[in-house]
């Protein structure tokens, strides 16, 4: 959950790797229950709902975001197409 607050936590130290897959894991302390074939049956069908709800249905492509304008571009020419283009190849060169 921690990442819905600052998504930078997943890159940190690895700003040159692009995400490629992920594990999901959901437990629930299910003591006894566990052992009763009814009762791990209505347990399984109130999670997994829970988790597609929580989890899976927020879940989306990934995209890198765009390349930001610096701000210390105050002029015309510091935004021109120019000085965009020479930012947005660095930013490939990352990509």
């Amino acid at each position: 959950m921690d990442l819905f607050g600052d998504v930078k936590i997943a890159c940190k130290q690895r700003e040159h790797l692009s995400p490629h897959n992920f594990h999901v894991l959901a437990s629930k302390r299910l003591g006894g229950r566990f052992a009763q074939q009814t009762n791990f049956i209505s347990d399984i069908q109130d999670i997994v709902p829970a988790l597609y709800g929580d989890v899976g249905s927020k879940l989306a492509a990934w995209k890198k975001s765009a390349p930001k304008i610096k701000e210390d571009r105050s002029s015309s020419v510091d935004v021109s197409t120019e000085a965009l283009a020479e930012d947005a190849s660095k930013f490939e060169q990352y990509g």
